[in-house]
């Protein structure tokens, strides 16, 4: 499902496929989502910033 790339801006590490990306937009679109949260990573750090503070940990 991951694809390794050279180009992230920096960033090592897996990359969410384009294809999976591109289906996730479209299932946004099709259900009138206002945005998209393609991978776990993702919807962890926005589930986080959402909620209480003492929940953000700086390591």
């Amino acid at each position: 499902m991951h694809s390794k790339a050279s180009r992230g801006h920096g960033i090592d590490g897996p990359k969410s496929a384009p294809e999976q990306v591109a289906a996730a937009v479209v299932a946004a679109l099709e259900h009138d989502e206002p945005e998209v949260l393609v991978d776990d990573m993702t919807r962890y750090v926005k589930s986080i910033l959402l909620g209480p503070v003492e929940k953000l940990v700086l390591s």
